[in-house]
């Protein structure tokens, strides 16, 4: 009996100890009996790393584990994965299942992402719904790695044609061309800033010229102004001397009129009167004589008459002279006025030749009243004294002859004699307009001489130190433009030599950028790309196995024991 009870106490015991040990497991093991799971299968092509029991994680959040891994039954060597979640995971039509790897250990997980929110959650069907597979960060590198290895190499080995020994003597010629071209440009800009220089010291003295210029033309204007005021003197003068001249043409006209028309008649006259009077001429000798010292008078008077025209003749001869030597005067005036500059000079000397011109021609107009009128009129003069002294010494003849009717021939002789006498007074008064007007033309040219005078002083004086100042001026401007064109040369040749330097060393530049354009253009259109996408992955890497480290940290007995969860619901 005793040994009966030890066994059973021992049976109790182990019992006991057995159910204790199972609720150990069971509350080390976290198992629920009252969770309900949602199964799901995701078609892998390649599931490296994962095992059955692996965690299943939506959006990062464990919510499930992998119940069941096999090949498909279609044959087409793709893998079948079955895992269980939570029934209140939110899983939608649209989720998509990776394989991850989780921490720095690499353990394999399934991931389902959350999927768009418009899409109808799945988790509530009776069958078993099969969700979307995806590639997972690592295999999309573990895949991808040969290709990124065979693209790097390939870049690595173009860089490195790239930045081989002929690219670096190119680009140490395209950096010695730069220099020497920068040196060329740098000589280029220092001529051209020479050429500035000259080119503003040469504006400085035409601006210098330009301020000479003004008095210098304003003096000239003066002057012309001057001239052309003598001139419009000169021909008013001129002018006047004409209608004198035509005023004693016609007098002397009247003279000659009267000559040939009265004189003859008159003559005719006494000649008939001559005969009849010859037998009373001894009566009235004595009267006679009176009358013939009468006559005698006359003719001294006459002779007075010519006389005083000897003076108005030397005055014409100089006034002639001084005419002559006017125009003179005025041909050296227009020959130094020739010598005037261009520019506006040569409108002002266009002027001043006109005036000269102007000033010729009245000198002429004058010379011509002088050389042809005056003595047609000085001869008709002399021609009608000479007359006249012929009609009085006929008359005397025919007077001693006469003897008789000598009151008729005195009365008829007094009345010629006042008519001859009167006419011989309106030819002074003629002759003493001349003299007036000839001493009005004497003032006239008198004040032109003047006047050309002054001219010929500016001209000869002022003209000679502007025509200096411009030869000057014009001197320093033809040795600045000399200057300038002698640099120009140099200048345009510093400037084509740059030119061609920087062309070399563009084409250079531009030929070696064509040969690494491929390459440079396929190392970043698909070497940088893969760089970062494997440099996002590694960060994912390390990230995984972080979270790897901290989980087997909080649960290690998941890692050793390799548990199961059971396939029931609750």
């Amino acid at each position: 009996m005793e040994t009966r009870a030890n066994y059973v106490l021992i049976g109790l015991f182990a019992v006991l100890g057995f159910l204790g040990m199972l609720g150990f497991f069971l509350a080390f093991g976290k198992l629920q009996f009252d969770r309900q799971f949602a199964t799901y299968q995701v078609r892998f092509e390649s599931v490296s790393g994962l095992s059955q029991a692996a965690d299943v994680r939506f959006a990062g959040l464990l919510v499930g584990q992998v119940t069941d891994i096999r090949l498909s039954e279609e044959g087409d060597g793709s893998v079948v994965v079955r895992f269980e979640v939570e029934r209140e995971t939110p899983v939608r039509a649209d989720s998509v299942a990776t394989v991850d790897s989780s921490g720095i250990t690499g353990v394999s997980f399934v991931s389902v992402s959350p999927g768009s929110t418009d899409a109808p959650l799945i988790n509530d069907r009776t069958d078993v719904p099969e969700l979307e597979s995806g590639r997972s960060t690592i295999q999309s590198l573990t895949e991808g790695a040969p290709r990124i290895l065979d693209e790097t190499l390939i870049v690595l080995e173009q860089v490195s044609r790239l930045l081989g020994d002929e690219n670096q003597s190119r680009v140490v010629n395209i950096l010695d061309n730069v220099e020497q071209s920068s040196g060329e440009v740098s000589r280029a800009l220092d001529n051209f800033a020479a050429f500035t220089d000259t080119i503003a010291e040469a504006t400085e003295t035409f601006a210098v010229f330009s301020d000479n210029l003004a008095p210098i033309l304003l003096q000239a204007e003066q002057t012309v102004e001057a001239l052309q005021f003598a001139i419009d003197e000169f021909a008013l003068v001129a002018t006047e001397s004409r209608i004198t001249f035509e005023t004693g043409t016609e007098a002397l006209t009247s003279i000659d009129r009267f000559v040939d028309e009265d004189m003859t008649e008159m003559v005719a006259a006494l000649r008939t009167s001559a005969d009849a009077l010859q037998a009373e001429v001894e009566d009235v000798s004595g009267e006679m004589r009176a009358t013939l010292a009468e006559f005698n008078r006359t003719g001294v008077a006459v002779n007075e008459r010519l006389i005083a025209l000897d003076p108005a003749i030397a005055r014409i001869e100089p006034l002639l002279a001084q005419a002559e030597t006017t125009f003179e005067t005025v041909e050296r005036m227009s020959a130094n006025i020739d010598t005037l500059v261009a520019g506006d000079g040569t409108a002002l000397v266009a002027e001043a030749r006109e005036m000269v011109q102007m000033a010729r021609g009245a000198t002429e107009n004058i010379a011509n009243v002088a050389e042809n009128d005056l003595p047609v009129i000085m001869e008709d003069v002399r021609l009608a004294a000479a007359d006249i002294r012929e009609v009085v010494n006929t008359v005397g003849a025919d007077l001693s002859e006469v003897s008789g009717q000598v009151e008729a021939l005195s009365s008829g002789g007094l009345r010629t004699l006042d008519q001859v006498t009167e006419t011989f007074a309106n030819a002074n008064t003629t002759l003493e307009a001349i003299n007036r007007a000839l001493d009005t033309s004497e003032g006239a040219l008198q004040a032109a001489e003047r006047a050309f005078v002054g001219a010929d002083r500016v001209i000869n004086e002022d003209i000679g130190e502007i025509t200096e100042d411009l030869r000057d001026v014009l001197t320093r401007l033809g040795a600045a433009v000399d200057s300038v064109s002698e640099d120009i040369p140099e200048v345009t040749a510093d400037l084509r030599r740059t030119a061609d330097s920087a062309a070399r060393a563009f084409d250079d530049l531009s030929r070696m950028v064509r040969d690494s354009s491929g390459p440079v253009q396929e190392f970043t259109a698909s070497g940088l790309p893969n760089i970062t996408q494997l440099a996002r992955e590694t960060r994912g890497l390390i990230t995984n196995l972080d979270r790897l480290t901290r989980q087997i940290e909080r649960d290690p007995t998941r890692f050793l024991l390799n548990r199961q969860t059971p396939e029931f619901r609750r």
